[in-house]
């Protein structure tokens, strides 16, 4: 909420010169008394439980990096040698003792890098497929890497690591990291680590702060949660091919500075343009006038925790209520005001408040939402090795929700929108059908805001 609300660091310096001494303490991240096993976090907590359930490769993360040019292959390896020492949760493994979920930080593992020479001319996905295997939480280290020598100027750069402690922005960290350390650069030191942070949010979890953000999502869902069903192409009795698919589209130059003047005019962010429009057309599918949508945060609310590789990412049930007898922007403003509130709540974990709520409702809940929106606006950083050429390769992920769609903002400015699904719950067609009826949505919104949502006709 603070850093809604004083957008400087001068106003926020004031701000916390004036809030009582326990309460700034509360914001603050110190080094964790030494000790033999730390807390997990509760992010953590969910994985290692949804590990235990599932098993194989599920969490698994593997990135590629296709390098073409002459390098020092003794020196790259000396540099993730260097990221395993730097990175405290690189070198932690999970374990149950006496009935708690413990992790433990060692100070040296058993790292190695692999390292093939190979025949073939490019990388493929059966030299992914080689590679990615199942993790045991219980050995560290719970990271990967494999090098692959194609010829004399061409390899592949391997990494893998398991969801329990790294996610999307602690592999940009690594890879940013992994470069600069190759081009013999230095980088700061970590003030704290992982295993620090989860000891904090433990005691934090005790705070009035964080009481009243329980209540705040408690009160959210208080007469219950929506029961939204998806329409799909086939039964999930039958599901057997989780492999994602993608449709995306990119959003034309006259129509991406239309949305960019009216978000302005507005007074709302594109992220939140976009996902009321996403709401929108949920609403118009399903017919349900009471629509939860997840989606994620960092969970990097402070500038300690702004360079660990770890697992910081927290999921937000926002719930929106849309009806034929409002205008666009009436119900623009609603999600604003909503998405407001969810972000200044965002420290409470997602799956204390399902375990509340199933409690407190006496009802079954696995989920409070069935699809998710995302927006990718944390870009890749430019990869340098000196003369090297670094290239990223793009691997498919598996689709955890009925149906998900990403909002991509590339560095040239483009806007994609990417839906991800299973093929095994829908046909293309569907897919193509929804993407049409989401630009139809946002187009007439943003031409007529004062169009009431009923008049927003849309073919599906």
């Amino acid at each position: 909420t603070e850093l809604l609300q004083y957008p400087t660091i001068d106003e926020l310096a004031n701000y916390l010169d004036t809030k009582p001494e326990e309460e700034v303490k509360e914001l603050m991240i110190s080094p964790a008394a030494e000790a033999e096993y730390y807390p997990l976090s509760s992010a953590q907590m969910r994985l290692f439980i949804h590990n235990q359930m599932v098993g194989g490769t599920a969490y698994n993360l593997p990135r590629v990096l296709i390098i073409e040019g002459q390098v020092d292959l003794e020196h790259m390896k000396e540099c993730l040698v260097t990221l395993v020492n730097r990175h405290e949760t690189l070198r932690t493994s999970f374990h149950v003792m006496r009935g708690e979920y413990v992790q433990r930080v060692y100070n040296k593992v058993d790292f190695q890098v692999e390292y093939i020479e190979t025949k073939d001319s490019v990388f493929t996905e059966e030299h992914l497929n080689n590679f990615v295997r199942p993790f045991d939480l219980m050995n560290a280290p719970l990271f990967r890497a494999k090098i692959i020598h194609f010829s004399d100027t061409k390899f592949a750069l391997l990494l893998d690591m398991h969801h329990i402690i790294s996610d999307r922005a602690s592999m940009i960290i690594l890879m940013k990291e992994f470069t600069q350390l190759y081009e013999c650069k230095q980088i700061p030191n970590l003030s704290i680590h992982y295993k620090d942070y989860a000891v904090w949010q433990m005691k934090f979890m005790g705070t009035e702060t964080m009481k009243k953000q329980e209540e705040y999502w408690i009160n959210t869902f208080a007469d219950g949660t929506p029961s939204t069903e998806f329409k799909t192409d086939y039964s999930k009795d039958l599901l057997e091919d989780f492999e994602e698919k993608l449709k995306i589209h990119e959003i034309d130059e006259y129509l991406k500075e239309k949305i960019i003047k009216f978000s302005g005019s507005s007074g709302t962010t594109r992220n939140m343009l976009f996902f009321a429009v996403y709401n929108l057309l949920i609403w118009k599918w399903t017919g349900s006038e009471d629509i939860c949508i997840g989606t994620s945060t960092l969970g990097r609310n402070f500038q300690e925790v702004e360079n660990i590789v770890g697992m910081f990412v927290n999921t937000l049930a926002i719930r929106n209520y849309p009806a034929g007898h409002k205008t666009f922007a009436e119900f623009l403003t609603e999600t604003k005001e909503n998405l407001i509130n969810a972000y200044a709540n965002q420290d409470y974990p997602y799956e204390l408040l399902v375990e509340k709520l199933r409690s407190k409702h006496k009802t079954h809940i696995d989920s409070l939402f069935k699809t998710m929106f995302i927006m990718q606006n944390m870009r890749y950083p430019e990869l340098k090795m000196g003369k090297v050429k670094v290239e990223p390769y793009y691997i498919p992920t598996n689709t955890r929700f009925d149906l998900q769609f990403d909002i991509f903002e590339a560095e040239n400015e483009l806007i994609n929108l990417c839906f991800m699904y299973s093929r095994g719950l829908y046909k293309d067609e569907t897919i193509q059908k929804l993407m049409s009826a989401y630009m139809d949505i946002l187009t007439v919104g943003i031409d007529n805001p004062n169009i009431k949502l009923c008049d927003i006709v849309i073919n599906l």
